[in-house]
């Protein structure tokens, strides 16, 4: 299983396009792994986890063929992961010669009733025909492309069901826990219940080296509680590689990032990351 990371950042991305605050001063000044773009995953050229603005430019920048893409699970319906404008560009006009002919999105409510709701994708038989639009449901694995998925609860926010992904390939698991809190209780006597072993590990951590108290996502600290917690029930061992994502301008600086997670046996992954699992 091969995963790429797109986009590491959060929802106002680094630099934030309105802040000139000195994380956001340095991102322009040196580039490089302080760029974080919005939310993207990409496993094996095939899966998509979240689909958001930047999606365009994630393409060009890593040079794939968005037409192979599949699959495309979402988080939530925020728009720095949900961004279903551009799919509605799957016409004969803007759309030709594609690898793969139709695209399956998984989503929650609010993500099916955008699409319900859209005049132009309801009006559109020729977008209908190669968008697949499929309804998530928590806890219920499915085939994808491959791979078995299970949609797990994520702590994020009160007036919509969101997730976390977990997901499982020819022996070899991952979990994806963007966006999100300390995940509920049930999460984890889901992977204890189902002797759930992990192979590789992304946590939220918008906050960084804050200390915060705004809830929906996580800092070191609350990493830590959650790495902790795995450990108890044996879902991460020492092989188990750990990444933090959803990394907000106020969080700190590549460098310091990498220090502190690394200093906790984790990763600061960054915009371009591929990892082999």
């Amino acid at each position: 299983m091969k995963i790429k990371f797109l986009g590491t950042g959060a929802a106002s991305g680094t630099p934030a396009i309105f802040c000139r605050c000195s994380i956001c001063e340095s991102a322009r000044k040196f580039k490089d792994k302080e760029i974080r773009s919005r939310s993207g995953m990409l496993i094996d050229e095939k899966l998509m986890i979240d689909f958001s603005a930047d999606s365009f430019y994630h393409s060009l920048q890593y040079g794939f063929d968005m037409t192979a893409v599949e699959t495309i699970v979402f988080t939530h319906s925020h728009a720095d992961h949900f961004y279903p404008d551009d799919m509605l560009e799957r016409t004969i006009f803007c759309s030709q010669n594609r690898t793969s002919d139709v695209l399956t999105l998984y989503g929650g409510k609010e993500v099916n009733e955008w699409f319900e709701n859209n005049e132009w994708f309801q009006a559109s038989q020729e977008v209908k025909r190669n968008l697949k639009i499929c309804r998530l449901e928590l806890n219920k694995p499915f085939e994808a492309s491959g791979y078995e998925i299970i949609p797990l609860q994520a702590n994020h926010m009160q007036k919509e069901e969101c997730y976390i992904f977990l997901v499982k390939q020819d022996g070899k698991t991952y979990l994806h826990m963007t966006d999100s809190d300390i995940p509920p209780e049930n999460v984890f006597e889901y992977l204890q219940a189902n002797k759930i072993r992990l192979d590789a590990l992304t946590m939220d951590c918008t906050y960084g080296l804050l200390v915060n108290n705004f809830g929906g996502h996580m800092d070191f600290r609350k990493n830590e509680i959650v790495k902790s917690r795995l450990e108890e029930i044996g879902a991460v061992d020492r092989d188990t590689k750990i990444f933090i994502s959803h990394i907000s301008h106020n969080a700190g600086s590549y460098e310091d990032l990498n220090r502190k997670a690394e200093s906790l046996g984790m990763i600061a992954a960054y915009d371009g990351l591929e990892v082999e699992i």
